[in-house]
């Protein structure tokens, strides 16, 4: 699972998310890396707890930077 902007660190699912992957095809290197939405307003607390919802603008120019 690719998610950039959301930290799971104190969920189940911290060891199954990572922010980005690069996949390599016939010698092409192709960064790819996840957002999601804001999830306050849309899911209930009770079911994602303490994910932490990131700034995705910010995530973004960082994983631009990581990935070039």
């Amino acid at each position: 699972i690719l998610s950039a902007n959301y930290d799971f660190k104190n969920t189940i699912m911290h060891p199954f998310v990572k922010p980005n992957h690069i996949f390599k095809k016939d010698g092409i290197k192709i960064g790819v890396f996840g957002l999601g939405v804001e999830l306050a307003g849309l899911v209930d607390k009770k079911v994602y707890k303490e994910t932490v919802y990131l700034d995705p603008v910010e995530i973004s120019k960082e994983m631009v930077r990581i990935l070039k």
